[in-house]
């Protein structure tokens, strides 16, 4: 649906590129993670992916038609909403309902659409809109804050949601809060592109990573292949560490437990290591103690 066909970037005439070669695609209902130390280019690709920027070579394509081209553009940018770093920080409005209804509304909508999606993007983030529609946003928590301004992207129904570092800031509970969230987002049918250091939990969401390093792509595929033990002095090289369930399940191979090395959440982990013990557990059984032994050779 969201396709980078050799993608470069540079922001002046005759400036270094800043992206090189970028060349992936986003299918619908996907999600696709972006991993790299700062500066390496995962928030330019996020701005290509909305229109906010213009390609140098190559195109960025929705639905087959480029976004480049001005009859294109209008028509199909709104199809991919982009949050920012610290959303909460671009509210403006004097309730939250007039928050989430300014997308709409410049969308052209009648009075009863524009409510029927405020009501509909307040709910899916978990609030009881006639509760919440009449407070005023910056009176609200940092956390409530974020699913105001997650809301009002939603709102314009975008195809693709395109999010910069959304669990920045936020306490452990939250992050595993928006992580269920947003794996429950892209099942419905909405796209993913995340870009994020916190490997941890778009390992447990992503269908595809891709690891940025100076404008370029250094590393892709899907979490259990970047994660996988023989990427690790790669990834230290690239500023990222592995998952911390990854890390955990190498430590017990060293160990000579039969675990798998591509191991990216929990409930992995616990499969393997119920079955690696019931397996010990059964030699163990198996196996004759020492009287039975001797009893034998008598």
């Amino acid at each position: 649906m969201l396709t980078f066909r050799n993608v470069s970037l540079r922001y002046e005439k005759k400036a270094p590129l800043v992206l090189r070669d970028i060349d992936f695609s986003l299918s619908a209902g996907e999600c696709v993670g972006l991993l790299g130390r700062t500066g390496s280019g995962k928030t330019t690709i996020l701005k290509l992916a909305c229109g906010i920027l213009d390609p140098t070579e190559g195109s960025v394509v929705i639905d087959d038609a480029p976004l480049t081209e001005r009859k294109n553009a209008d028509l199909l940018r709104h199809r991919v909403g982009l949050v920012m770093q610290y959303p909460e920080r671009q509210l403006f409005s004097a309730t939250v309902f007039d928050e989430v209804a300014f997308g709409p509304r410049n969308l052209g909508l009648s009075d009863a659409e524009v409510q029927e999606r405020v009501h509909e993007a307040l709910s899916t983030v978990g609030f009881v809109p006639n509760e919440i529609g009449s407070r005023n946003p910056f009176a609200l928590s940092g956390g409530e804050k974020r699913r105001i301004a997650l809301a009002s992207t939603l709102a314009l129904r975008p195809r693709v949601l395109a999010l910069d570092e959304p669990f920045v800031g936020l306490s452990p509970s939250a992050r595993h809060n928006l992580s269920a969230f947003l794996e429950g987002l892209y099942r419905e049918g909405t796209s993913l592109l995340i870009a994020t250091h916190a490997v941890d939990e778009i390992a447990l969401i992503a269908d595809q990573l891709l690891v940025m390093d100076a404008g370029t792509i250094a590393l892709e595929g899907p979490p259990h292949r970047v994660f996988a033990a023989g990427n690790h002095e790669k990834l230290l090289a690239l500023g990222l560490d592995a998952p911390q369930v990854t890390a955990l399940a190498w430590r017990l191979r060293s160990r000579g437990l039969a675990i798998s090395e591509t191991i990216v959440n929990e409930d992995e982990l616990i499969r393997e290591l119920t079955r690696e013990l019931g397996k010990r557990t059964a030699r163990g059984a198996r196996e004759p103690h020492q009287g039975d032994v001797r009893e034998a050779s008598a």
